[in-house]
């Protein structure tokens, strides 16, 4: 930026794309200290908001304890579904998991919904690190289908959150070896740009900023369908559950045609941005 007046024409242009993009959701996309002296920098926002494939009711949220990772408990906001209903479902020796479609798109292939959320609630109130530690260890477990199964679900108590993250990806690429375009002279975008100025551009910021909230609805005015994936019949009476995610969770919204993930996080207070 060749001077304070450019930067803050930049900058407010950025927030006001930002704002845009994520409707309204993400205000204030780079933080009030920031400053752009560089000549080129990127930014990215991830928005993502659906409506529910079977939303919860809002008159039956209710407050109840939420167990934080240092032992106390905070009253939260609890959506629920007390009624039973069949759900793809998996328990698994450290952890369990519950599949949540969003009634947003559906595969080509079968029709079925398109986007699910795969809530991950260790089973200790305590157990998020090492439930982290599980899936940072063998990255894989981000990208594989759990071995989810038809359960009937008795209770579901989720709490209700909203959340953003953001972060300047510089030195994360720079620790993954990318270093020549935060570098000046080493950059070098004659070839990505045509400008007499382009032996001397570097990149001086690259940030990414992600909001999630989820409520009992999701997006307002979404039409509701009364297909899901086909849940299989048996003769036999399907396992129970109950899904109480009252302690610190992972979650990660998934395109289930490709079975890429495209938003992954852990909610450790709910309260934290509501």
């Amino acid at each position: 930026m060749s001077n304070e007046s450019a930067a803050r024409e930049v900058k407010n242009e950025v927030h006001s794309w930002a704002e845009e993009k994520t409707k309204g959701l993400m205000k204030g996309f780079l933080p009030p200290t920031s400053k752009l002296k560089g000549p080129l920098f990127f930014a990215n926002a991830l928005y993502f908001k659906a409506a529910w494939l079977d939303q919860f009711v809002a008159s039956s949220t209710r407050d109840e304890d939420f167990h934080l990772l240092d032992g106390k408990a905070i009253r939260a906001p609890f959506m629920t579904q007390i009624e039973e209903s069949m759900k793809r479902c998996g328990s698994f020796e450290d952890f369990k998991v519950i599949r949540l479609n969003y009634n947003t798109g559906r595969c080509y292939s079968n029709n079925f919904p398109r986007f699910c959320m795969d809530i991950i609630l260790p089973e200790r109130k305590n157990g998020l690190q090492d439930l982290l530690e599980i899936f940072n260890s063998d990255t894989k477990l981000l990208l594989q289908d759990f071995k989810l199964e038809d359960m009937l679900v008795t209770e579901i108590w989720i709490p209700k959150w909203k959340f953003s993250y953001g972060l300047d990806m510089v030195k994360l690429m720079k620790k993954l070896g990318l270093t020549l375009p935060f570098n000046y002279p080493d950059a070098d975008f004659t070839e990505a740009m045509d400008s007499p100025d382009a032996e001397e551009i570097f990149i001086s910021k690259m940030l990414h900023k992600a909001c999630i909230s989820v409520n009992e609805e999701g997006t307002e005015g979404a039409s509701i369908v009364s297909c899901d994936e086909n849940l299989g019949c048996s003769m036999y009476p399907p396992p129970e559950i109950q899904f109480v995610a009252d302690h610190p969770f992972m979650f990660m919204i998934k395109e289930k045609g490709s079975g890429a993930v495209i938003f992954t996080g852990a909610v450790l207070n709910p309260l934290s941005d509501i």
